[in-house]
Formats: structure tokens, C-alpha cells, sequence
């Protein structure tokens, strides 16, 4: 173990699969009638707005879905008219439910609600994300009012509340919603304060690796030297550390932590996070020559990465796949979606 401390320096015809099944087969049949009736209204007004971005996200649905979102995204940062931000937001809510991105469903939901009017839809949602998280309407009522506003006095009641319903579900819940947002400070006063039956330790590590603390290898360090941890702790602390030196683009020095981490367990988890370091290197070759990976279906990375080692894109989408990673690149200044356009001039 000793080199592990010594490292610390997507116009398509054919309407989207959204995932509706909580909702009545003939709503869902209104609904699809609705979009393809008024659908080249709807491009018409963006163009007469100038606006492209619409455009290439109604494009990527067909084929990449999920690249769709941060053009959506994007679009609705901007400055357009009321209808074209209604159009856009119920499309990017569908897409939310279709991946199961809550925390960015809610938000837009919050934002734009009244605007979109899907509230059966969002009804349906809610109860959806109630079992994903499997947690109670109560708890989700009692909860997020709170989180979206994470002053001191709020986080002192989520703790009481999650001190009292003792749920290591619902912090799930709540760091999702924080993760989401950021708010690494409110995270971290949660955790510090919580027992261990609610917070495991590996997740009090994980949200000073994100918050990029000065002192996450040295908490590691001690972590690690506890005999008594498991097997799936002990990869799960190392895989954390390697996640805090890519963070740092130390990216050498994380992949043999991946190596490390996936040598004591979930071997796959770490392959893939070393291919990815490996592609924001420029060697897509090497990364995919790591091996064939489980892919998470809702992220926007693992996607990237199992198209880039599929070798080739549905002809047509290239310009607007490029506009999607090149917003992804911009927000998260990493070197992982500009190395993905580059790649697309290859093709």
C-alpha cells in the first residue's frame, strides 16, 4: 500500500421512449399526438428566434437521448421568449424522468412548473423517485423544502429529522439533492454530526474528495489503517482517493489507485474510471482496450466513453453531438469531452 500514500501531490420523426409507464396509456398517447401536431410550430419559432440550439438537442433525441439534456440545458440559461423556454423545459423533463435524474427534475420542476403544467406527470414522478430512494412522501415533504434552502438553521432540522426517522435512505436523498447543488459545506456538517448506522465513513470520505479538501489523503491515510474494515470499504476508500487525484488531473497517480482499488474489489467500477482518465489523455485506444465495461445508463460520461469505444456514430449526429460535449467540456473543465470532439473529426 505504501505507493498509494506516496501519489498525494444526441429534427426526428419518431417521438423519444420516455419512460411513462406510472401514467395511462392514452394520456401518454395525447401527449405524444400533442408534440407531433404542433412540432414544426415549434421549430419555427425557434428559428424565428434565431435560435439553433433547439434544433440540434430535438436532433440528438432519436439517437443519443441523453446528449439532448445539456443543450436543453444550455438553451434554457439563455435568454428566449416564454414559449420557446415552455418548450424546451417539457422536453428536458421528460428526459429527466426518462434517465432518472431527480435532483435536476425537481429543480427544473420548482423553476418552471407553472409554466409547463405537467402536474400529473410530475405527480407520478414523485411517487416513482418515493421508490427509487424508497422513502415516504413525508419524509420527501418534510426534507426538500428544506435542502433547496441549506442555511444553518435548516440543516440543524434535517438532522433532527434524520436523527428521529433514523434512514440511511433518505440521506441518500438528501446527498443527491446537495451533491446536485454543490453545497459541499452543508453536506459535510450533515455527515460530521451523524453516526455511522446513518453515514458510512466511505461517505463522509467521498464528500471531502468532491469538495477537493486539502486533507482527504490524510483522512484516507487513517481510514485505511483501520484492520478492522471490509474488503468492499477498503476498495471503496481507495477508489474515492483516486477519484480526488483525478479531480486534481494527477492522472497517472489516480490511475494506479483505480488499479489498486479494483485489485481488492468491483474491479470493473475502476476499469472504466481509469479508461476515462485515459481518454482525457488523448489515448482512446487504450482506453478501450481495458476491457468491455457496465455502463450507468443515466450518465453522460459512461455514454461518451461507450461511444467512443464503439468506434463509429449513427451518421448525421456528429455536428450535433460535438455542440453537446463541448458544453459538457466547458462546465466541467476537463480535458474527457474536448478529447471526445476530437475524436468526432476522425469519423
Amino acid at each position: 500500500m505504501k505507493f498509494f500514500f506516496s501519489k498525494l501531490k444526441e429534427i426526428s420523426s419518431k417521438k423519444p421512449e420516455y419512460n411513462m409507464r406510472s401514467l395511462p396509456n392514452l394520456f401518454f398517447t395525447l401527449v405524444i399526438f400533442f408534440n407531433l401536431v404542433f412540432i414544426n410550430n415549434d421549430l419555427k419559432a425557434v428559428k424565428t428566434e434565431g435560435i439553433n440550439l433547439y434544433e440540434h438537442a430535438y436532433h440528438l433525441e432519436k439517437d443519443y437521448p441523453i446528449f439532448a439534456i445539456p443543450i436543453y440545458e444550455q438553451l434554457l440559461a439563455g435568454s428566449i421568449s416564454k414559449d420557446v423556454r415552455r418548450i424546451a423545459s417539457i422536453r428536458l423533463y421528460f428526459l429527466y424522468s426518462k434517465y432518472k435524474k431527480y435532483p435536476e427534475l425537481l429543480n427544473l420542476y420548482s423553476k418552471y412548473g407553472s409554466l409547463i403544467r405537467l402536474n400529473k406527470e410530475h405527480q407520478a414522478n414523485l411517487h416513482e423517485m418515493f421508490r427509487t430512494y424508497q422513502i415516504s412522501s413525508s419524509d420527501f415533504y418534510k426534507t426538500y423544502p428544506l435542502l433547496v434552502d441549506p442555511n444553518n438553521e435548516n440543516i440543524s432540522s434535517i438532522l433532527e429529522i434524520l436523527i428521529e426517522i433514523n434512514s440511511s435512505k433518505l440521506l441518500e436523498f438528501c446527498y443527491s439533492i446537495l451533491n446536485y447543488s454543490s453545497n459541499y459545506e452543508a453536506l459535510r456538517t450533515l455527515l460530521f454530526y451523524l453516526p455511522n448506522s446513518i453515514a458510512k465513513p466511505s461517505l463522509k470520505l467521498a464528500v471531502l474528495a468532491k469538495s477537493t479538501d486539502p486533507n482527504t489523503g490524510n483522512l484516507i491515510t487513517e481510514f485505511l489503517e483501520d484492520k478492522e474494515i471490509s474488503n468492499n470499504d477498503r476498495s471503496d476508500a481507495i477508489y474515492i482517493y483516486a477519484q480526488y487525484l483525478k479531480a486534481l488531473q494527477y492522472y497517472d497517480e489516480a490511475i494506479e489507485n483505480f488499479n489498486l482499488s479494483g485489485s481488492i474489489s468491483n474491479k470493473e467500477r475502476s476499469l472504466r474510471e481509469s479508461a476515462k482518465i485515459y481518454v482525457s489523455q488523448g489515448k482512446i485506444s487504450k482506453a478501450c482496450s481495458l476491457g468491455k465495461f457496465a455502463y450507468n445508463f443515466s450518465s453522460e460520461s459512461d455514454n461518451t466513453l461507450k461511444l467512443l469505444c464503439s468506434g463509429k456514430t449513427i451518421k448525421g449526429t456528429e455536428k450535433n453531438l460535438k455542440i453537446a460535449w463541448e458544453i459538457l467540456a466547458s462546465r466541467e473543465q476537463s480535458d474527457f469531452y474536448g478529447n471526445a470532439v476530437k475524436w468526432l473529426y476522425t469519423k
